[in-house]
C-alpha cells in the first residue's frame, strides 16, 4: 500500500509541474 501512494504522490507532482510550465 505504501508504495502505492508513493507513486501516486510523484504522479501527483509531476502533474502539478506540468501544469505550471504549461501556465
Amino acid at each position: 500500500m505504501l508504495v502505492l501512494y508513493t507513486v501516486v504522490a510523484l504522479w501527483l507532482c509531476l502533474w502539478l509541474l506540468r501544469r505550471r510550465m504549461l501556465k
